[in-house]
């Protein structure tokens, strides 16, 4: 009998209650709220509009062009607790990192994976910048935390040698 995959396993997320995350693709985001009646004007003329970007996390408003009055408004990823006086990051970016960091792909690998993202959109856009330079960031601390508590796990030997002197 042959294993199933991972991707075709039964969801975890069901049974898991934490955050569960999935790709969506914005257009179809947007597309559920196309047909979808304002309580307060009863037009259908709601739209999802997205807001600022923290690396993998997005803003989102839901707003009634007819009427002007904004629904509502979340993030795609919850904050983590604050536990210093830094900002509090999103679960998403958190698990991003912790990912490459596992998969021992290392800074180098981030920024593959944010060039082929924005390749796969065709848009090298600022906002696709600003995630490159989050998630840059993020993975750069990740392993200057993990050089400060003496730990040898580090493999990306480029990212080694580009901040020895730092």
């Amino acid at each position: 009998m042959q294993e199933k995959s991972v991707l075709e396993q039964e969801n975890v997320a069901d049974t898991y209650d934490g955050p569960s995350y999935i790709i969506v693709d914005k257009n179809a985001l947007c597309d559920i709220f196309k047909y979808t009646f304002c309580d307060s004007c009863n037009q259908s003329t709601l739209k999802l509009e997205f807001g600022h970007k923290y690396g993998f996390s997005h803003q989102l408003k839901l707003v009634c062009k007819t009427c002007s009055e904004q629904k509502m408004e979340c993030f795609t990823s919850p904050r983590l607790e604050k536990k210093s006086n830094t900002s509090t990051p999103f679960d998403v970016n958190v698990r991003a990192v912790r990912a490459f960091l596992i998969i021992s792909g290392g800074h180098a690998s981030v920024e593959k994976f944010c060039y082929i993202k924005c390749y796969i959109n065709s848009v090298y856009s600022l906002a696709s910048q600003t995630v490159l330079n989050y998630v840059h960031n993020s993975v750069q601390n990740a392993y200057s935390k993990l050089n400060q508590n003496g730990s040898n796990t580090v493999t990306d030997e480029s990212f080694k040698r580009n901040t020895k002197g730092s």
